[in-house]
């Protein structure tokens, strides 16, 4: 909306139950709170973001019977000063306590809440950044303090989690997706990220979820790739870790190990029957045949005697 301008538009309020409800409806600011889109509810002040001041409500208090839908007109007044950029406010819906209800005990009181955002034209500051991408390995791993943290050994699901963090003057909504890679280039997955606003001096976590196949296996490689602004500003950011599905491999792991073993200890017995298998022959020394030749005779010798003896 351009400075100095008007706007009008509608709010509507059903009540889906069984009771008429009478309640309060009120203009209130609004502040991000923590990192998952929570906002806080404020009271009305003059701060470069607020619109509480530039609201008007056709009613404040309104009775609504079960089953009825009531429609409350709004005036939007762009202050002429107003400065470029987002500006952010709600209109708050509260049930008011039955005045006629006897009992001295506890009243809780139901408030909702729609989120007003306003774009003021003029020279407004894009400045969204991906400060963290990474995998989240909450309930979908067995932990052991020797195995690095980059290793899943049960990827049931696999959340992807985004940072942004809005430096700008003005609300934004990335848009992209993340592919998902194995240690050959093949893409696995490629999954949209929701879209969320992430108001001005604010961070936002936007999780994505992934359920990998049951063979997947080996080196994973995710990246996330998108964009933000009226120029398509792009973002982007990478991730990299292993997966080793144990329910899949371990059978297979105690299968080779016991066949290993058994190799070890029977491998004189194998390499005797590869000797038979090869060489058809199961004797391992050949017997030489009887060799034939004559026997010399065993020569007597003489006695000497003595010239003249007879």
């Amino acid at each position: 909306m351009e400075p100095g301008t008007t706007a009008t538009d509608i709010i509507r309020i059903f009540n889906g139950g069984t009771e008429p409800f009478t309640a309060s409806v009120q203009v209130e600011d609004i502040a991000p709170s923590g990192e998952r889109g929570e906002a806080i509810i404020e009271a009305a002040e003059t701060t470069s973001y607020s619109i509480a001041t530039w609201m008007q409500l056709s009613e404040n208090n309104i009775t609504v019977n079960p089953g009825e839908q009531r429609v409350i007109n709004f005036t939007m007044n762009i202050p002429p000063e107003a400065e470029p950029g987002g500006h952010y406010g709600s209109v708050t819906v509260e049930a008011q306590p039955d005045p006629l209800s006897g009992g001295s005990g506890v009243q809780f009181r139901q408030k909702v809440a729609a989120l007003m955002l306003v774009d003021v034209a003029g020279d407004v500051a894009e400045e969204l950044s991906l400060t963290d991408f990474y995998i989240s390995t909450e309930q979908t791993t067995i932990h052991y303090d020797w195995i690095p943290t980059n290793w899943i050994l049960e990827p049931d699901e696999i959340t992807f989690v985004t940072r942004f963090e809005n430096k700008g003057s003005v609300h934004n909504k990335p848009a992209g997706f993340i592919t998902v890679t194995d240690g050959f280039g093949r893409e696995l997955a490629k999954l949209p990220i929701d879209q969320r606003n992430i108001l001005p001096d604010s961070r936002r976590v936007i999780e994505t979820k992934w359920t990998p196949g049951r063979l997947t296996l080996g080196k994973i490689r995710a990246q996330v790739d998108v964009i933000y602004g009226q120029r398509n500003t792009p973002l982007f950011a990478a991730a990299e870790f292993w997966i080793a599905p144990v329910k899949v491999l371990g059978p297979w792991l105690i299968g080779g190990t016991i066949g290993l073993i058994l190799i070890i200890l029977l491998r004189k017995r194998l390499a005797l029957a590869l000797r038979v298998i090869f060489r058809g022959d199961a004797t391992l020394s050949s017997s030489k045949g009887a060799a034939t030749g004559a026997v010399a005779p065993k020569v007597r010798k003489s006695e000497k005697k003595p010239i003249g003896e007879d």
